[in-house]
C-alpha cells in the first residue's frame, strides 16, 4: 500500500507493503504503521474480540510468521524477524484426559512486547517480551522476558551477552 488508509478489515500505514498471501483474523483489531514490509505466509490472529496485534514504524516481517494473541501484541519500531518465527500469548489447556486437547480451549499469558529495533531470528517461538535492541538467537524458545540489549539463545532461551554502556560492548555471560 502506499498511501495510508483505514478500512474496516485493517488498518495500513504509509509505505508498508504486505506481501501475498498473508492471513488476518479479527482484520478489525490489526493495525500496521509506515514503511513495514511483510513477507509472504504471515499470519495474523487476534482470537478473540478483544486482542490487539500493533506493528509499529520500520518493522519487517520474514515469510510464514505467524502473530496470535488472545489479548495484545506489539511490536515497537524497527523491529525484525526472520523467516518461520512464531510469536504467541497463548497455550492450548490439556488438563483433562477425557476430552481432546482441541476441545479444552487456551491460557493466554498475558501481553508481548517486542522492544525497538530489536532482532528476532529464524524459526525462534517467542512467548515472553523481548527488550529494546536485544537479539534472539535462531531456533531459540524464549519464555521468559529478555531484558533491554541483551543476546539470548537456546531452548528455552538464556542470556549469552549483554551490552555494557559503560564499556560500550557486548559482553559474554556464559
Amino acid at each position: 500500500m502506499s498511501t495510508a488508509m483505514s478500512t474496516r478489515e485493517i488498518h495500513i500505514g504509509d509505505n508498508t507493503i504486505i506481501q501475498h498471501p498473508a492471513e488476518f483474523e479479527n482484520p478489525d483489531n490489526i493495525s500496521f504503521g509506515n514503511q513495514i514490509r511483510v513477507r509472504m505466509g504471515s499470519w495474523f490472529d487476534c482470537s478473540t474480540p478483544e486482542a490487539k496485534i500493533e506493528i509499529g514504524d520500520g518493522c519487517a516481517i520474514g515469510r510464514d510468521n505467524q502473530i496470535s494473541t488472545s489479548s495484545k501484541i506489539v511490536l515497537e519500531k524497527c523491529v525484525l524477524t526472520a523467516a518461520n518465527v512464531h510469536i504467541s500469548t497463548q497455550t492450548h489447556n490439556y488438563e483433562d484426559i477425557d476430552k481432546p486437547i482441541m476441545s479444552q480451549g487456551t491460557t493466554d499469558n498475558g501481553s508481548i512486547t517486542l522492544g525497538e529495533g530489536c532482532w528476532i531470528g529464524r524459526n525462534s517461538l517467542i512467548f515472553a517480551s523481548v527488550g529494546k535492541g536485544s537479539v534472539v538467537a535462531a531456533n531459540s524458545f524464549v519464555n521468559k522476558d529478555v531484558p533491554d540489549y541483551c543476546v539470548v539463545a537456546g531452548s528455552p532461551a538464556k542470556i549469552i551477552k549483554r551490552y555494557s554502556h559503560e564499556e560500550k560492548r557486548w559482553l559474554r555471560c556464559v
